[in-house]
């Protein structure tokens, strides 16, 4: 039997964390009294509980907390010599950033990145990271120039962003497969693969010369935080159209409107690297190859591609989009 309690539970606390403690419990005492909770109507209680939660006023106090945060962030970039370079960019779309992972995940089978000791959604570094260098190395890949010279671009953007050395080979052979239309590439591949596994072999670090915070929210223009989303997979344990049985899949996304603030350290010796990168593609003068406003200038113009590209999941299907609204650099002392 269903346990028609379960339709009418209230959550009362305040934080993801606690509401999904309450959850959990709900569950637990719901079997521990031999009945079978209904999850469907907890979900719903669980996902309107949070979307109210996490409304307009809920949203400036976060952002506040979080401007704080990322200024601690800031100045210890820049007590390390680093340049830092600044971005608030506005969701034009909803976002959906480690749909497989976190509390959520465990609710409605799609999660969501949260900070539970910040209590707040966050874009975990590594996916802005690895969202930039893939545009980066794309870039590279279709620069004009010999296939010396993208050898070159390639080795730039591994330097900048980082490789695994124990999959340094097969990541390069699925780069140069990406791009195997292109004539000058799929004639060389051989030759790309040696000589850039050769050049890698020279660099100090693979951990990447730049440096990308989490990024938070520190504006909520939408006057609410997150909301309520259904996908339906319709080839969930199915082969094909006949045997489908859609079944809608409810969760948390990101709001439209919500702005995040990004943070990139520059080290000094990452300017001439990131002028020689982009400054070709963007048409720009590379003279000053070892200014820190040209080389930000330029990661600007790259991460406002990376942005309005997307980033998370549902990327092609429009998720994720962002819009560039203010771009700052700091310089160190």
């Amino acid at each position: 039997m269903k346990d028609k309690n379960s339709e009418n539970v209230s959550f009362s606390r305040g934080s993801l964390y606690g509401t999904f403690i309450e959850y959990t419990e709900s569950i637990l005492d719901t079997f521990s009294s031999g009945r079978v909770p209904d999850l469907s109507n907890l979900k719903v209680n669980f996902l309107r509980h949070l979307v109210d939660v996490y409304n307009k006023q809920r949203c400036s106090e976060l952002a506040k907390s979080n401007v704080e945060y990322l200024e601690e962030v800031k100045r210890g970039l820049l007590a390390q010599g680093n340049a830092v370079l600044e971005i608030d960019a506005r969701l034009g779309s909803v976002c959906l950033v480690s749909a497989s992972s976190g509390l959520l995940q465990g609710v409605f089978e799609i999660g969501l990145s949260w900070d539970y000791i910040r209590d707040s959604p966050f874009i975990p570094s590594s996916s802005i990271k690895g969202a930039a260098r893939s545009v980066s190395l794309s870039i590279a890949m279709l620069c004009p120039g010999s296939v010396e010279e993208k050898i070159k671009q390639l080795a730039r953007v591994f330097t900048l962003f980082g490789f695994s050395e124990a999959s340094l080979q097969n990541e390069v052979d699925e780069l140069l497969a990406r791009f195997r239309q292109i004539e000058s590439i799929s004639k060389h591949r051989a030759n790309i693969k040696a000589e850039l596994v050769k050049l890698l072999g020279r660099v100090s670090s693979a951990s990447g010369m730049l440096f990308f915070s989490d990024s938070y929210p520190v504006d909520c223009l939408s006057g609410s935080l997150v909301r309520g989303w259904v996908i339906t997979p319709h080839y969930r344990d199915a082969d094909d159209e006949y045997e489908a049985k859609p079944v809608p899949l409810q969760h948390v996304v990101l709001s439209e409107g919500v702005v995040f603030r990004f943070l990139i350290g520059v080290p000094v010796e990452a300017c001439s690297i990131i002028v020689n990168l982009l400054s070709p593609v963007l048409g720009v003068s590379d003279s000053a190859t070892n200014d820190i406003s040209q080389a930000c200038t330029l990661l600007t113009a790259l991460m406002k591609l990376v942005l309005s590209s997307g980033i998370g999941a549902r990327t092609s299907k429009g998720y994720g989009r962002f819009e560039i609204e203010k771009a700052r650099i700091y310089e160190p002392d």
